[in-house]
């Protein structure tokens, strides 16, 4: 933090070769995070795509934002997300 600070945070994205890929064709794909609440591997991602209008999410006050993702993918592996959702569909262990 400041203006001093080295941090900085890589997000990627993976597909297959040969694929179309960009924001706008993620809707019923698979996701994997590296947590739920984590910067690179949550909070830019599920950003981008709620700025984008990709992800439909009226804000706090709607729903929590898990539940957008929930229906956004078809399914997730985001550490840290409830036992037995959609989101921890793709982990492997406990989810946490």
């Amino acid at each position: 933090y400041g203006e001093d600070s080295d941090t900085c945070y890589y997000a990627v994205a993976v597909a297959k070769k040969g694929t179309a890929f960009g924001f706008n064709t993620l809707r019923g794909k698979k996701s994997c995070h590296t947590g739920l609440g984590k910067s690179a591997g949550w909070n830019i991602p599920i950003g981008t795509l709620v700025t984008e209008n990709q992800i439909q999410w009226g804000g706090i006050e709607d729903r929590p934002v898990e539940s957008a993702v929930s229906d956004f993918f078809n399914a997730s592996c985001a550490p840290g997300a409830t036992k037995g959702s959609k989101l921890c569909q793709l982990c492997k262990g406990d989810c946490s």
